[in-house]
């Protein structure tokens, strides 16, 4: 009965030991996943920060170009003058 307790024991302290292992493998791939995820979230936030950058530049571009429309049509109506001498309220 000696050797059952100590096979009992040894199997007992080999089975210890395993789960002692797979706990800390576990814990460290649950860390690498945790790093990884928080990488990505990281990477996303700067994505969007720069899509939302890019954005504010294009918008301020296309209202400077929509002005610059506006001006110059403004300046075409002045060069051609007035569409007959009744548009005009000054006199020489």
């Amino acid at each position: 009965m000696t050797t059952e307790l100590k096979n009992s024991k040894h199997l007992r302290r080999e089975n210890q030991s395993l789960i002692s292992a797979a706990y800390i493998v576990q814990k460290e791939l649950a860390d690498k996943v945790h790093w990884s995820l928080a990488q990505k979230v990281a990477e996303t936030v700067s994505l969007e920060q720069r899509l939302t950058s890019a954005e504010c530049v294009n918008r301020s571009l296309m209202n400077k170009l929509d002005r610059k429309v506006l001006m110059t049509e403004c300046s075409k109506g002045y060069l051609l003058g007035p569409e007959s001498s009744a548009d005009i309220t000054t006199r020489n």
